[in-house]
């Protein structure tokens, strides 16, 4: 199909494009003398041979000097028409008229016929092949009856600039003459070719039960455009975009139709122009029946030569098997390995071939699990057509994580093609219109052949399975649901995306209720509150992931976990280990660099600088005087000038010898902005004896809130009971939380 071929509606992004055969459309005439006469560049009539119909003067010249670019002055070089009389000419390709002009000149007999008389004028367009009035006025002008002046009247819109559009083919039509007709000595029109839509070389909508593929092809993209969008509506409804960039082929699929049910739809292609073009193609198509078959075989003949290899063979060099006790039939050859090698004879001969009797079957096992789409087996016998034919009893297949074979819906199928008198090559393709594919997680195929066609054998060139490895989902690492009394955090990470994609989305869902999107577009970690829970309950969750592969694929986990009883401590300590050259600083702690405001129980021992405990080190490799001792109910409290929310809390103990190697803590108090008094925080004690010469950690968090404390503008930990009686030696003591902004005060005028 080449540009030059009528199109169809033109098409907007969203749907379809305006057509302006007009605008406001007006004549300017002028009378002026012959000599000053000049061509219009650009004249789309220029030695066009218009054709015509009704009552043509033979007094002047032919139609052909209508576009010659002369116009004479008192000459028989002119073109006479009468009332009703018609002149058109076809343009190749779609074109914009940007003006019309016509010249009149009387002849030199002595009568005036210097007038102009235009009934109306009219195109075709390339969205129609009807003739259509532009809406001009029609031309009645009559000139000033002296010999040799010349008339000239141009049609014109000079706001929009254009008279028609997408014009295919132009016509004048003449009113009644002065006299029997008016002459003319040249009819121009100015223009340039439109700007062309996409076109379509190929459409179609196969249709299952409750799918439909939707499959096309691009074959030019349009004027000035790189690529197109296509956009699909069913029974007038809102138009969706099923393909965009396109610049060859395309596919969708319809999902969520009715069987039996007919759908009509209107297909819009629109191309990236600067002035975006497009077509439309209309139709209708119903889906199969609620119990047909969508599992079926089709049968074609091809001449030897034809026969081409499909692409993305999954058998492609695999080595079939035959059943146990089995073997091909040997008047061909007994090699299996040439039902997949992509191959089949185009002159006579047998080495290409395999003879299979009935019942027999042939296996192949499959390097790693694919999908199947289609299933082709090629039959041909050159020397004698008898032996040609297809029959097979069933196909079946294994699949991930059975061992059993599973037989295909639809595909006993009896004798397929084959009839004894053809030496074509006989292809017998196997395929769901439904599904689009026969089977997934494929491990394993088997076709197991019926009776021959004629006598013992049937004679088999190729076998091609067609499909793709199946794409991997994401992979879930690690995971975890920590439940409190009304929240629960959920933290995760994706170990891999999956084929073909670069990121993952994921989602969850309790008690069976809607999925709510938790996290988007996540590579590594993702973490989640849930809140609004009730306390001492249990939920069933679903977790999924989906990624952002072109056919997305999702990764499911279930379970479920119960919040914590109503009167349950969120606030909890975690234990930890580390050696002092791995320990690394806390980001965030507001306690760094800041001076003790307080301090009792500090023991004598190396000095005791308080300002150690928030350097944001610890001794390695240990030396005591950068530790710290605490006595039983010993006490350390910071302020801070501004209101604090406090996340965590962590203490770090150190000493060169395990003797005084442990934390123990009472209490941890805080003062709230606006208040002069401890409160004490609702958090468990901590006694953690130590043992090594590892340093010692405590965390303190609360699951619940997300933090210990809000507002707070005084800290101070009361210690307990120590390891050695005396005191126990801390190296660092963070908290780690963030400044609160303050309110903003709109003062109204």
């Amino acid at each position: 199909m080449s540009k030059t071929i009528i199109r169809s509606l033109i098409v907007a992004l969203a749907g379809v494009f305006a057509m302006d055969l007009h605008a406001e459309l007006a004549w300017t005439k002028v009378e002026g003398v012959p000599s000053e006469w000049a061509p219009l560049a650009n004249n789309l009539l220029a030695g066009k041979a218009g054709t015509t119909s009704g009552y043509i003067s033979g007094y002047g010249g032919g139609v052909s000097l209508l576009t010659d670019g002369a116009a004479s002055g008192v000459t028989k070089q002119t073109c006479g028409f009468g009332s009703g009389a018609t002149v058109e000419w076809s343009f190749n390709v779609p074109t914009t008229l940007e003006c019309i002009r016509i010249t009149s000149c009387d002849i030199p007999d002595g009568r005036q016929y210097d007038d102009m008389k235009i009934a109306d004028i009219k195109v075709k367009t390339s969205a129609s092949s009807e003739w259509v009035s532009i809406g001009c006025e029609a031309l009645n002008w009559n000139g000033s009856n002296a010999s040799g002046i010349m008339l000239q009247a141009t049609l014109e819109d000079v706001a929009a600039g254009y008279v028609a559009q997408e014009v295919t083919a132009l016509r004048f039509v003449f009113a009644a003459p002065n006299n029997v007709a008016q002459y003319y000595s040249e009819i121009e029109a100015v223009g340039s070719a439109s700007a062309l839509g996409p076109v379509i070389s190929s459409f179609d909508i196969i249709s299952a039960k409750t799918k439909a593929k939707v499959a096309g092809s691009i074959v030019d993209v349009g004027t000035e455009a790189t690529a197109c969008d296509v956009y699909l509506s069913l029974d007038g409804g809102a138009a969706t975009k099923i393909a965009a960039g396109v610049t060859g082929s395309f596919e969708y699929q319809l999902q969520g139709l009715t069987a039996g049910t007919t759908y009509a739809y209107e297909l819009s292609v629109s191309n990236n122009a600067p002035t975006a073009k497009g077509t439309v193609r209309s139709g209708s198509f119903t889906t199969l029946a609620a119990g047909a078959a969508t599992t079926v075989w089709a049968k074609e003949l091809y001449l030897t030569n034809d026969w081409c290899a499909v692409e993305s063979n999954v058998l492609s060099g695999v080595r079939g098997t035959m059943g146990a006790g089995q073997s091909p039939n040997n008047y061909g050859t007994n090699d299996l390995i040439v039902l997949s090698d992509g191959y089949v004879p185009s002159v006579a001969g047998k080495n290409w071939i395999v003879g299979i009797s009935q019942n027999q079957e042939i296996n192949w096992n499959l390097a790693a699990p694919v999908t199947l789409e289609q299933l082709r087996i090629s039959s041909s016998y050159l020397e004698d057509p008898h032996f040609s034919g297809v029959n097979i009893a069933s196909v079946k297949v294994k699949c991930v994580d059975s061992d059993e074979w599973v037989e295909v819906p639809g595909s006993s199928s009896g004798k397929i093609a084959g009839d004894g008198t053809t030496k074509n090559i006989i292809c017998a393709t196997l395929s769901d219109v439904e599904n689009g594919y026969i089977a997934q997680n494929v491990t394993a195929l088997k076709v197991v052949f019926g009776a021959a066609v004629y006598v013992n054998a049937n004679y088999y060139a190729e076998i091609e399975a067609v499909g793709y490895a199946e794409a991997t989902g994401p992979v879930l690492g690690a995971f975890d649901i920590a439940p409190a009394k009304t929240k629960a955090m959920v933290a995760g990470s994706i170990a891999d995306p999956g084929t073909d994609a670069t990121a993952c989305d994921v989602y969850l869902a309790l008690d069976g209720g809607a999925a709510t999107k938790i996290a988007e577009g996540v590579t590594g970690s993702f973490e989640y509150q849930i809140q609004g829970l009730t306390a001492g309950t249990t939920y069933a969750y679903d977790l999924s992931v989906s990624n952002n592969a072109p056919t997305a694929k999702v990764t499911v986990r279930n379970g479920s976990f119960t919040t914590l009883a109503a009167d349950a401590q969120t606030a909890s300590w975690t234990q930890g280990e580390y050696a002092p050259a791995d320990w690394t600083a806390l980001a965030n702690n507001i306690l760094s660099g800041l001076n003790a405001t307080e301090k009792s129980g500090v023991s004598e021992f190396a000095g005791q600088d308080i300002a150690k405990l928030t350097d944001g080190s610890v001794p390695s490799p240990v030396v005591g005087a950068e530790t710290v001792g605490f006595k039983p109910n010993g006490v350390v409290a910071w302020s801070f000038e501004k209101p604090k929310t406090i996340e965590k809390l962590r203490i770090s103990s150190l000493w060169e010898s395990t003797l005084y190697n442990g934390i123990s803590v009472n209490a941890i108090h805080v003062k709230y902005k606006g208040s002069t008094d401890w409160v004490a925080l609702d958090v468990p004690t901590v006694q953690w004896t130590g043992g090594s010469q590892f340093g010692q950690t405590e965390t303190l968090t609360d699951a619940e809130n997300g933090f210990l404390a809000q507002r707070v503008v005084g800290l101070k930990i009361t210690f307990g009971a120590q390891k050695a009686a005396v005191a126990n030696y801390y190296a660092e003591i963070e908290a780690v939380g963030y400044e609160e902004q303050r309110g903003m005060m709109l003062l109204l005028r």
